[in-house]
């Protein structure tokens, strides 16, 4: 007796008829007892926090540029082909503050990121305290 598995029936073949995928709204699941839990939120922000978290906060945004402006001038400041820019991109918008600190070369010292971090979160004593401490 022998086994013959045809193209149609082999595992490596999905099966013709598959179930349709649902998209439901968080009532409809719900109903169903799911539920949904809101995202942690981002804030407060520390030296964990990448620069995509901060980079439609004011400061954040001069930050972010700076970023880039500095990663164009490493380049030779030629303009980079789409693909380069895309990438660049996702470099600096994953690169969390402690990095950013570390990468620096001295210019932004543990004092500035503690400055720098109070001042994102609307903590403006903090900020003024710190620029007083050692």
């Amino acid at each position: 007796s022998s086994v013959e598995i045809t193209g149609e029936e082999s595992p490596a073949y999905p099966p013709k008829a598959q179930q349709p995928y649902y998209i439901m709204d968080d009532e409809a699941l719900a109903d169903l007892g799911l539920h949904m839990t809101p995202p942690d939120p981002i804030r407060p922000y520390s030296v964990q926090t990448a620069l995509e978290d901060i980079k439609d906060h004011w400061l954040g945004k001069r930050l972010v540029a700076k970023v880039m402006e500095m990663m164009r001038e490493h380049t030779g400041g030629q303009t980079p082909s789409p693909v380069v820019q895309k990438m660049q991109e996702a470099i600096v918008f994953s690169m969390r503050l402690s990095t950013l600190r570390n990468m620096s070369g001295g210019a932004i010292t543990q004092k500035r990121l503690d400055i720098l971090i109070h001042v994102l979160n609307g903590a403006w004593l903090g900020a003024v305290a710190r620029l007083f401490r050692r």
